[in-house]
């Protein structure tokens, strides 16, 4: 892991994590404030909520990864007219309004 850089993960039913180096935030909108990368790896309630204007301000940068599928393209899309934003998921079009030209994932 690069110097400064941080894991923050957030599970409602989680409250320690084993992993060395990775932080539990007790609530959603603590998980993703000032993030570089937000990876949805869970279908909890919450993260529908992502693309809310406020959640997708409270990035740093807000760039997706979403592991489970969980928006429609359609939805990513729309958030993205209102708001920069850079989107990737499973086997589907990546959607970007951040100008962001290569994919981040294979």
């Amino acid at each position: 892991m690069n110097e400064g850089a941080r894991v923050t993960a957030f599970d409602p039913l989680v409250r320690d994590f084993p992993v060395e180096g990775v932080q539990i935030a007790h609530t959603f909108e603590s998980a993703i404030t000032d993030s570089e990368i937000t990876v949805i790896v869970t279908e909890w309630d919450d993260f529908i909520q992502l693309l809310q204007a406020e959640n997708i301000r409270r990035m740093k940068q807000p760039v997706i990864f979403d592991g489970r599928n969980m928006f429609t393209l359609e939805e990513v899309r729309n958030a993205a007219e209102q708001h920069p934003l850079h989107y990737e998921s499973i086997g589907r079009p990546q959607v970007s309004s951040l100008g962001v030209k290569n994919k981040l994932f294979v």
